[in-house]
């Protein structure tokens, strides 16, 4: 069983526009399906009994759903819960050829009545080398942070129905335990816990042009005179100031093997780490 079975896995996967998009990827063996495929898969009783499981945690919740997996000549099944579950990309290439408005229903352990809520990119500090002036020239770029840049602002202005998370696993969050309301995802050694950037622990300069932070508060800067070719995104930057925080969280992690930090006393936020939860809602802005 997940160690902590109210909170959404993580599943690693790479894509590849140009053969087949739906396969985990081999270079990641901690994603956080490898806790219940022994227990789906072993027999009808114990499907039931994670049926009935799943089912009381959360009556509305989708069952995990199953892919086959060939790796190293062997076949094996690999699970995940598409309505709770982050599914981490890992773009074998970078040019632009996504259906975005599809992309979510063809991605491993989903379908079109339960397509995936969560996507996430990795951070690297070196996307925060000779960052460009305009997210039009970000976007433009065929580089990991050029495709993160491009899935962000499709999100962003076409409100397709996912969430998009930026996982820095170098970066220090706060001491603190997480709160009821932040977004808590795992895999099979790690919790990753939504942070604010400003919560990020950064000693000097140079350490906070290492972390998403920075990059953070640069697409924060860049985002108030974005130009876009696309009318439809162009119309929405046109007649919405874009306050980055509703529409970009921030994971950072630590080892299971660490212990929480106790609860301590926190000054009230300006805007709620999950007011990027709900899409119905999630068109806030402010001009402060």
């Amino acid at each position: 069983m997940r160690p902590k079975s109210h909170h959404g896995g993580i599943h690693y996967v790479a894509l590849d526009f140009f053969n087949d998009p739906q396969r985990p990827d081999p270079k990641n063996t901690g994603s956080a399906y490898e806790w219940d495929a022994g227990l789906l898969s072993a027999s009808k009783e114990s499907r039931q009994e994670m049926k009935w499981h799943f089912k009381a945690k959360n009556p509305r919740c989708h069952l995990p759903l199953a892919l086959n997996v060939e790796e190293k000549g062997k076949e094996h099944e690999v699970l995940a819960r598409p309505d709770a579950d982050l599914i981490c990309l890992k773009p074998m290439a970078y040019e632009w050829p996504v259906n975005w408005q599809r992309l979510p229903q063809r991605l491993p352990f989903t379908s079109p009545r339960s397509p995936a809520k969560h996507l996430a990119f990795e951070f690297d500090p070196s996307w925060n080398v000779d960052l460009p002036m305009s997210l039009n020239t970000l976007c433009d770029e065929e580089t990991p942070r050029g495709f993160f840049a491009r899935t962000w602002l499709q999100y962003v202005g076409l409100g397709y129905g996912f969430r998009v998370f930026l996982i820095d696993r170098h970066a220090r969050g706060p001491r603190v335990s997480p709160k009821a309301k932040d977004w808590r995802f795992h895999d099979m050694h790690h919790e990753y816990i939504s942070t604010m950037p400003w919560q990020i622990v950064c000693d000097n300069e140079d350490e906070e042009k290492q972390t998403s932070r920075y990059f953070w508060n640069h697409l924060d800067k860049l985002g108030s005179n974005m130009r876009t070719d696309d009318e439809e995104l162009q119309s929405f930057f046109e007649n919405h100031f874009l306050n980055i925080r509703c529409f970009l969280q921030i994971l950072t992690c630590r080892k299971f093997s660490e212990p929480e930090f106790p609860e301590m006393e926190e000054k009230e936020e300006d805007e709620p780490a999950q007011a990027v939860g709900d899409i119905d809602s999630r068109w806030t802005w402010s001009n402060e």
